[in-house]
């Protein structure tokens, strides 16, 4: 079993929210988000300052790529 981290955060009534996310057995905290109704997996990284996409998930959940900046 892997490690579980509570992320605390609010929503647009100011009233508290907290989610638990579970580590794999490596220690990564792999999850499933939707992109405009469009479910991909996505590795959370509370130390990112940037998110990046490769061209495959931004067409599969149809974002522009073309008007984000190349990393």
């Amino acid at each position: 079993m892997g490690q579980a981290a509570n992320v605390g955060g609010a929503d647009k009534t100011n009233d508290e929210v907290s989610v638990t996310l579970y580590a794999n057995g490596r220690g990564h905290h792999i999850n499933q988000a939707f992109i405009n109704g469009v479910p991909l997996k996505y590795v959370v990284d509370t130390g990112a300052t940037t998110i990046p996409m490769n061209s495959g998930d931004a067409k599969y959940s149809n974002i522009d790529f073309s008007k984000g900046i190349p990393m």
